[in-house]
C-alpha cells in the first residue's frame, strides 16, 4: 500500500496547493 499512500500524499500537497487555507493537519 505504499504506492496507494504517495499517491494520496501527492494527491493532498496538490489539492493544498490549490486550497492554502486548509492545510495536511486537516486531512483526516
Amino acid at each position: 500500500m505504499k504506492d496507494a499512500k504517495k499517491k494520496v500524499e501527492y494527491w493532498w500537497q496538490q489539492y493544498n496547493k490549490q486550497r492554502p487555507h486548509y492545510s495536511l493537519n486537516n486531512q483526516g
